[in-house]
């Protein structure tokens, strides 16, 4: 294998490196922000069960002092209605209380349910809050082991780009502007093999006359991809 494949390959394994890298730091912000939703959610759910059953409490102790209410109108009906002397003002007093008794069974029916429902509630709220509790330290450790790999991958990068330094100085200018140009404007590696014939990085048949520059260890390039290429010796 000549000089200038071997020094260029040695270039390119760093920069792959390097590129691969950049590739995961770039995801970890999305990564970050996918947690933070899953956390926020089920914060949410909490906060949501939390209110219902808030809501379940204070329907209860309205239905109370509702009754309270009503006990109290019956009492003072009931004192009035030893001083009523009409038989009809009397029925109407009677007929009232009546109605005031049947809204308390009414009311305390609905508050029997709201009980069993309150109960549902609480049960359900500490399962839920169990839940949050936990998938909050989940996240929260696999947030803290992103920003902890934003620094191992930022160290990595500086020990690559000194040794990306290192190996540059031994590739041919001309060359390295060629190479860094397919590096920054092409996907996939700068440099590729030719195999059976054909391209590595676009699959197509490379032409008789780069064939025969690769045959000689000569600097070739692919006429679809524009990729540089060689012939393993």
């Amino acid at each position: 294998m000549t000089r200038w494949i071997e020094t260029l390959l040695a270039l390119q394994e760093v920069d792959m490196q390097i590129r691969n890298l950049n590739i995961r730091k770039k995801m970890i912000p999305q990564e970050e922000a996918r947690l933070t939703k899953e956390l926020d959610e089920a914060q949410s759910e909490l906060r949501e069960a939390k209110i219902a059953a808030h809501q379940t409490e204070v329907a209860i102790k309205e239905n109370e002092a509702q009754i309270v209410k009503l006990y109290d109108a019956i009492a003072q009906k009931q004192q009035r209605s030893t001083m009523i002397r009409k038989n009809d003002e009397y029925q109407a007093a009677l007929t009232e209380i009546a109605n005031n008794k049947a809204k308390i069974e009414e009311l305390e029916s609905d508050i029997i349910l709201l009980m069993d429902k309150q109960d549902a509630q609480k049960l359900r709220l500490k399962e839920i809050s169990a839940e949050t509790d936990a998938q909050t330290v989940n996240i929260r450790n696999e947030i803290k082991e992103l920003q902890g790999l934003v620094k191992e991958i930022d160290e990595m990068l500086g020990e690559l780009e000194q040794e990306r330094s290192k190996c540059a100085t031994q590739v041919e200018s001309e060359l390295l502007r060629r190479y860094e140009a397919l590096l920054r404007g092409k996907a996939g590696a700068p440099l590729v093999k030719i195999v059976n014939e054909n391209c590595t990085n676009c699959h197509l048949r490379i032409t008789p006359q780069t064939l025969t520059l690769a045959k000689r260890g000569a600097m070739a390039s692919c006429d679809n991809c524009s990729h540089l290429v060689y012939l393993e010796a």
